[in-house]
């Protein structure tokens, strides 16, 4: 199971920034807080990371992480694109292609969540549907 701390770790490295010289700690502790939202929100789950908001320990499925990566990613960039344009930044920023990335980051994301959602149907041993049983007035 992975924690916050690793998962960190693998953003940072992601974005080149293992010193932490761009992306401030508490960014990326939100991203993956909005992440894991957004996520338990699309399975109808309740998957919790260890170290994010005092959870003792991962529930989060190891097939889940390039998920919760991948939306992680995009919310970092929206949000350095939004401190670029609302403030005034050293940083080369091209918005469209920060833009662009995060919309391919989402996208690859929504492509792992619809496999993840398929593979959850099928192997449930609990029917995908239910009867309904009308009653007489």
């Amino acid at each position: 199971m992975s924690n916050l701390a690793a998962l960190i770790t693998r953003l940072e490295s992601l974005f080149l920034d293992p010193y932490q010289l761009a992306l401030s700690d508490n960014l990326k502790q939100e991203a993956f807080r909005t992440s894991l939202a957004e996520l338990n929100s699309v399975l109808c789950a309740d998957f919790r990371l260890e170290g994010l908001d005092g959870a003792s320990q991962s529930t989060l499925p190891e097939d889940h992480v390039p998920a919760l990566l991948r939306e992680a990613a995009a919310t970092v960039l929206e949000a350095v694109s939004f401190h670029s344009r609302s403030s005034y930044s050293n940083l080369p920023v091209e918005h469209p292609d920060i833009t662009a990335w995060a919309r391919y980051l989402r996208q690859e994301r929504d492509q792992m969540l619809n496999k993840l959602r398929l593979r959850s149907l099928t192997q449930s041993t609990t029917p995908a549907w239910g009867t309904w049983e009308m009653e007489d007035d």
